[in-house]
């Protein structure tokens, strides 16, 4: 990465994926709890779901963009299944 070039949260989201292989953005589920990881995954064009057990949500989400939103981690499961 250039020193010039600005790490957004979306180009975040893109190096993870990069790191681990990830190509199919449809198959990808971005997991956050801030209207910023919400924003990343949608310039990213991935789904998000919003972990409202986190500092930057305190009520379900309403968003286009949000696939579902969970209380606590384990709650991960029912989304994927």
């Amino acid at each position: 990465m250039d020193d010039k070039e600005s790490l957004t949260k979306a180009r975040t989201i893109e190096l993870a994926m990069e790191s681990v292989g990830v190509l199919e953005k449809e198959k990808t589920l971005m997991v956050g709890d801030s209207l910023y990881d919400l924003d990343g995954a949608k310039e990213c064009g991935i789904k998000f779901v919003a972990a409202l057990y986190g500092f930057g949500f305190d009520k379900e989400v309403q968003d286009e963009n949000v696939y579902a939103c969970i209380n606590k981690i384990s709650e991960i499961l029912n989304v994927l299944s």
